[in-house]
């Protein structure tokens, strides 16, 4: 399976990315009109609703320092993007795959550019128990003073 555009980009439109993240989990989906929604009532720690607007994904996607995305036949199926003061450190966020799509290097290439990108400053990142092994393939290391945190870094 080729895909195209696996690379640099100046911006996501906002609904793409809620969409993507709710295809893998990251945003819930809202109950089809006229019936109630089965999740309980935010908490008060729970953050504001509007992170999960199309314009707010937008924004947020539109202050980092660098957003990098794969498509297929035009759909996106792939996004990371990369936080950096340039100089100190760098911050991978966000980098996820469509469950359609995973296993098949989609995330390799994402993280590979982020990392040639940003090759110049320490790399860090947050991962689930469940992708250490994947973030270890690029040189990621469990940092020992978050141990209750799966914070990796790289450099």
């Amino acid at each position: 399976m080729t895909y195209a555009t696996c690379g640099k980009v100046p911006t996501v439109p906002g609904t793409e990315i809620q969409d993507l993240f709710r295809r893998v989990g990251w945003l819930s989906t809202p109950a089809p009109a006229g019936e109630q929604e089965s999740s309980p009532p935010p908490s008060p720690d729970s953050p504001p609703e509007r992170i999960a607007t199309p314009d707010h994904l937008q924004q947020v996607f539109e202050a980092s320092a660098a957003i990098y995305e794969a498509r297929k036949d035009g759909a996106l199926v792939g996004l990371a993007r990369v936080v950096s003061d340039q100089v100190r450190e760098s911050v991978v966020y966000d980098l996820v795959v469509a469950p359609e799509h995973r296993r098949r290097g989609v995330g390799s290439i994402l993280l590979e550019r982020c990392l040639r990108d940003f090759r110049h400053t320490p790399i860090t990142l947050a991962a689930s128990a469940d992708t250490l092994d994947f973030y270890r393939k690029f040189g990621f290391e469990r940092l020992e003073r978050y141990p209750d945190l799966l914070i990796l870094r790289r450099g």
